[in-house]
């Protein structure tokens, strides 16, 4: 709820001419902004991980009224699923979050969440398909055509004139060098400054400082200046700034969030040759086995891991502490192993 009122906020000042977040006139000229968002890939990012989210509360509800209603059905003989706002409602604020995340003029972000929209759409339907009868399936699958269709043609048709501009910049050779920091002299600086502090780092915003000093005289000549003070790698970022010491932390806290998914995931697997073939997930198992939103909050994850490679999402606090929250967050769906 609180990305959505942030989303909101974004829209309402783009519809007013704001010259900066929360309507402030400092804004540094030539810098776009969404919402309380002053660099675009922080808020395409947080966006895009809040829109995966979204999709995961959603499967989350039809799943549970699907399962209440197989429990009243036999007890009752009634089926009862609720009203159709009922079970999707969460869908709302996901296609927010989804425009959201294109509006911020992020280039990365219109990949990430694009591509994480036709997984879960992919994973979904597969999902919803094996749960069907032959007839529904037929049903299912044109009706699913249509609306990609009905999507695709929306989205070339209206897409704004911006957001057309940043599509026509990308290409394959431009996303490898910005993931490999190609072409940049970032990736080298932060490394050699990695190196003559390993253990604690020069400290945070130390990169701004001690930047200049290792750079070529051909590099201060052409210095970024709009963005120069991020290494546009948050990792080897972390690593000049935090050293092993620090960034060695935040590794292990990752570590122990995913560990318990990682147990529950391989008995999971183990245990599916005893589960009644009518019952059992598609194929891979491995894949859809996994409890929908744990899947959905581990896709934006993967996502944010990657693009941290090519920008700097996580050196915003607000992604930072999202992408640790969502990964928190998966252990209340997932089951509980049984000790002996």
């Amino acid at each position: 709820w609180n990305g959505l009122a942030l989303g909101v906020l974004g829209a309402v000042q783009q519809m007013t001419g704001a010259q900066g977040p929360l309507w402030s006139e400092d804004a540094v000229q030539d810098v776009y902004f969404f919402s309380t968002f002053g660099y675009p890939n922080m808020a395409g990012d947080y966006f895009t991980t809040l829109f995966g989210l979204a999709v995961g509360l959603w499967r989350w509800r039809v799943e549970e009224l699907r399962k209440l209603g197989d429990a009243t059905q036999k007890r009752e003989g009634v089926v009862r699923t609720g009203s159709f706002w009922k079970r999707h409602y969460h869908l709302i604020p996901a296609v927010i979050f989804f425009f959201c995340a294109m509006d911020t003029l992020s280039r990365a972000a219109v990949i990430l969440v694009t591509g994480l929209a036709v997984v879960f759409f992919l994973h979904s339907f597969v999902c919803f398909f094996a749960k069907k009868k032959r007839a529904q399936r037929v049903k299912a699958g044109a009706f699913s055509v249509m609306v990609l269709i009905l999507i695709a043609l929306c989205a070339v048709r209206f897409m704004p004139s911006d957001l057309q501009k940043e599509v026509d910049t990308l290409n394959t050779t431009e996303v490898l060098d910005r993931v490999t920091g190609r072409g940049q002299y970032h990736v080298r600086v932060a490394t050699e400054i990695w190196k003559d502090y390993p253990l604690f780092g020069v400290g945070g915003w130390g990169y701004r400082h001690f930047c200049i000093s290792y750079m070529t005289e051909k590099e201060l000549r052409n210095i970024q200046t709009v963005g120069g003070i991020n290494v546009h790698n948050d990792y080897l970022q972390f690593l000049a700034e935090h050293g092993l010491v620090g960034f060695g932390a935040m590794v292990a806290i990752v570590i122990l969030l995913l560990w318990p998914f990682g147990a529950i995931w391989k008995a999971m697997v183990q245990s599916v040759r005893f589960i009644p073939t009518k019952e059992q997930p598609p194929q891979p198992v491995q894949i859809f086995i996994i409890p929908a939103p744990v899947f959905c909050i581990l896709m934006p994850a993967v996502a944010t891991f990657i693009h941290a490679f090519g920008d700097c999402p996580l050196r915003s606090p607000a992604v930072l502490s999202l992408f640790f929250v969502s990964l928190a967050a998966m252990d209340g769906y997932l089951p509980r192993l049984r000790r002996n």
